[in-house]
């Protein structure tokens, strides 16, 4: 029954028709790729994804329109073993293209190990569920009304995560499993795991459904037990991974008054623990009045992640009521004033980091910015354009070095950790970045300095190279978001690099440096 299923799919013209379009997008992109940047196995495994992900996925739907509906159980198994069997041989195909490109550019080692992660967990896992969600939709509606409901049921799972639904779970076998050579799999993981089993649970579901409907039968009990043990295993691992994704303590409400203060100055103590994905942090703020009316209060509200611990306000007095971080001033504070802030406080990691926004907690790769570690006390202007001079004394641990904006005045080590000392000479914004991990340092004559991953330095070197004379900081950080480094060649991917700004001297980069305008990818 497999063999006759196969040998449908292989004579009817649709299947072999998108494939070979999928063939020929993926082609163009592997030969159209620039060769200002490297074709290695990480940027190759992300052009299988995006050039022929969607010719692969709609061959699927139109065989499951050609091979119909199963109405035995050995009948359902063989439609969508011979479904998974085409995708699992044309992604074969696709990776051997791949390679051969690379090996035909010769400007990048072949990773067999990184393919194998890169294409068969990802985009494989989403195809077999593909596959399934196509044989249920055959047995409720049969031939090509059915494959057009599995492709509208497929677009209403898939959709999400392109207009920026956070959760993984509402997403079609969760999100895309990337990677980065600087961070790896990062503390994405154990969360990617969970959606696997999550829908790979639901496709067995599914099937099961479909021997029930597709052959008219009552279910039997090792159908009940595999559909019970399948429910109870997507709802235990799907709970585990909702409660994982619950959103960290957000900011509180900050008063409306254009009287509150802004930074003027910033004293800080860091303390960055980056296999505990935390940082600690006490500082020591100096706050401007730059209104135009006294004020009687002093309002915080924290960033997500942040929770605050001692306040002191010189001043003013401790509020009734804590958390409500509402400081009434033992005067008026007037215009052209200042007070002083003492605080400590603790920045905790999402579950999930974020693409190219927000702090990164990372075992290697920590990025954050100044006002991720601040208690807002203003919310205009943005950030960006609040502007504070900064001393900062930046620990971390022993294999790491940590970057921070001004100029270096000391390193050390002590107690079995790395400390940095830097020191702004004129005001950064509250935008500026603070790095840390293990990097290798480059500097070019005329000011211009890299921190980047130790296996990336000759692409490194092309990129100083290339960057005119001038003060100028690079720090190299791992992403995982596809949608901000995966680079798009051929008639069916348009390109998609966005650019990304710099801020106070220190550019921080998620795996695609952008300066002056030039782009050059790391990793």
């Amino acid at each position: 029954m497999l063999r006759r299923a196969l040998g449908r799919l292989r004579r009817r013209w649709p299947v072999p028709l998108l494939l070979g379009l999928g063939y020929a997008n993926l082609a163009w992109g592997l030969a159209a790729h620039p060769d200002a940047m490297r074709l290695a196995t990480r940027i190759a495994v992300d052009l299988v994804h995006a050039n022929f992900g969607l010719a692969l996925a709609a061959a699927l739907v139109c065989g499951s329109a050609v091979l119909g509906r199963g109405r035995s159980a050995s009948g359902v198994a063989a439609r969508a073993t011979a479904l998974l069997a085409v995708a699992v041989g044309a992604l074969g195909i696709a990776v051997a293209m791949a390679m051969l490109a690379q090996a035909w550019r010769g400007t990048a080692a072949v990773d067999v190990a990184a393919y194998g992660v890169g294409v068969l967990p990802g985009l494989g896992l989403k195809l077999a569920l593909l596959a399934a969600l196509a044989v249920f939709a055959q047995s409720l509606l049969r031939g090509w009304p059915g494959a057009a409901a599995t492709a509208a049921a497929a677009l209403a799972m898939w959709l999400p995560v392109h207009i920026g639904f956070e959760s993984a779970l509402p997403t079609f076998a969760g999100r895309p499993m990337v990677w980065s050579d600087m961070g790896g799999f990062g503390p994405h993981l154990p969360m990617w795991v969970a959606a696997g089993i999550v829908w790979s649970a639901f496709a067995v579901l599914l099937l099961v459904a479909a021997h029930w409907i597709g052959g008219r039968r009552r279910p039997t009990r090792r159908s009940l037990a595999v559909a019970w043990v399948a429910g109870v295993l997507a709802a235990v691992t799907g709970g585990w991974l909702l409660t994982t994704e619950k959103a960290l303590p957000g900011t509180g409400q900050l008063a409306s008054s254009a009287s509150q203060p802004r930074y003027q100055r910033l004293t800080l103590e860091v303390e960055i623990y980056p296999r505990a994905r935390r940082v600690a942090v006490q500082g020591v703020a100096i706050l401007a009045h730059a209104g135009d009316a006294a004020a009687d209060e002093l309002h915080l509200a924290l960033p997500a992640g942040l929770v605050l611990g001692a306040v002191e306000v010189t001043g003013a007095r401790m509020p009734s009521r804590p958390r409500t971080r509402r400081f009434r001033l033992n005067r008026p504070f007037e215009p052209g004033e200042t007070l002083r802030l003492g605080y400590s406080a603790t920045l905790h990691a999402a579950a999930r980091p974020g693409g190219s926004g927000g702090p990164r907690l990372l075992a290697n790769g920590t990025a954050f910015a100044l006002a991720d570690v601040l208690p807002i006390v203003s919310a205009r202007p943005p950030a960006a354009q609040q502007l504070a001079s900064l001393r900062a004394r930046i620990g971390t641990s022993l294999e790491q070095v940590a970057v921070a904006p001004g100029e270096r005045h000391g390193a050390w080590r002590e107690e079995g950790r790395s400390y940095y000392e830097y020191e702004t000479t004129q005001p950064v914004p509250l935008a500026a970045t603070i790095h840390s991990g293990r990097y290798l340092r480059l500097e070019q004559p005329g000011g211009v300095v890299a921190f980047v991953h130790p296996a990336h330095r000759r692409l490194a070197e092309r990129l100083l190279d290339a960057v005119p004379a001038a003060p100028m900081r690079i720090v190299e950080v791992p992403d995982w978001s596809r949608v901000a480094r995966t680079p798009q060649f051929g008639p069916l991917a348009p390109p998609a690099i966005p650019v990304l700004p710099a801020a106070a001297g220190i550019v921080p980069l998620p795996e695609l440096a952008i300066v002056s305008g030039s782009r050059v990818r790391f990793d």
